[in-house]
């Protein structure tokens, strides 16, 4: 079942519902013995929609916000290095597709052996770094579940929606194409937490989904110019190992071509999607919670 909301349901049980099915699958997928990568782009990806909720639910949740996040931080940052270098790969695959005739078969076949190697050598620690991702989330699967389900209600939603799209707008670059690689990423961490927040509302709502859409445009956008980001540092850092300085060069110039144009797109779209104040989100969204219902004991915050 897709990370959405069902409606006429109470909102503090289908938010538990959703973190507890992600928590499981989560775990499943660590352990599941997978070796190509899978498994933890499965995880993470989960583990991302279950902090977006914790975000959702920040002010409700009070002290317990900090503990459970920064768990399930830990425990993503035990996977992000196996998952980097597998996307190394992929991205510069991307790019030579994209400027393919300035790249010579030589050079490609050198980086692209280069990065294997790389990702070979990550992949040494990934038993172990699964093992202690595991720990971590059997550890906190319980109380984040249990958090969840007391901290959830229509008034906690309302608040972590608007908060989240706050911070988000925010997050814009004000330095707009001279803003550093650190500058985007937040941005696109903050664009993340949102589209998550706003997709749960998906299933019921047009205007909903129309912004999710938009929403996940943006983060690819920002997605696709981390990756490049990521996979400059891993080059320069030791430039030697994926070629003569020219065809270093020519790699590096083309990376910056194309982070230029996913900038100028994302700083486009996120224009649109953050025109409005904050304010305007939380009226459209009591739209979208009024479907949910309220649980008993959380009348006061509906």
């Amino acid at each position: 079942m897709a990370f959405r909301l069902e409606g006429r349901r109470p909102i503090d049980r289908e938010l538990q519902r959703l973190v507890r099915k992600d928590l499981d699958q989560a775990i499943e997928a660590l352990t599941a013995g997978a070796t190509d990568g899978g498994g933890i782009h499965d995880a993470r990806k989960r583990l991302k929609k279950v902090r977006a909720v914790l975000r959702l639910l920040h002010d409700a949740l009070g002290p317990d916000y900090d503990t459970h996040n920064s768990a399930l931080r830990e425990a993503a940052h035990r996977l992000s290095t196996l998952r980097d270098a597998e996307v190394l790969r992929e991205t510069f695959t991307a790019l030579h597709g994209r400027y393919a005739s300035v790249m010579s078969r030589r050079a490609v076949r050198r980086i692209d052996a280069e990065l294997e190697r790389h990702a070979r050598r990550e992949q040494r620690q990934d038993a172990q770094l699964r093992t202690e991702a595991v720990r971590i989330l059997e550890m906190q699967r319980d109380e984040v579940i249990e958090a969840v389900d007391s901290a959830g209600s229509r008034g906690a939603v309302r608040d972590g929606l608007e908060r989240s799209y706050r911070r988000a707008r925010r997050a814009v670059p004000g330095a707009g194409l001279d803003a550093g690689p650190a500058d985007f990423h937040l941005w696109r961490r903050r664009v993340k937490d949102v589209w998550y927040q706003v997709s749960l509302f998906e299933r019921s709502r047009r205007d909903a989904r129309d912004m999710a859409a938009a929403l996940k445009g943006l983060e690819q956008a920002l997605g696709d110019d981390h990756n490049l980001a990521v996979l400059r540092d891993t080059m320069t850092a030791a430039p030697k190992r994926y070629g003569d300085a020219e065809s270093v060069a020519v790699v590096l110039g083309c990376i910056t071509r194309r982070q230029r144009a996913l900038r100028l797109r994302a700083l486009d779209m996120g224009a649109r999607l953050f025109a409005q104040p904050p304010k305007r989100l939380r009226r459209r969204a009591r739209g979208w919670i009024h479907i949910l219902k309220v649980s008993r004991g959380q009348v006061r915050n509906a």
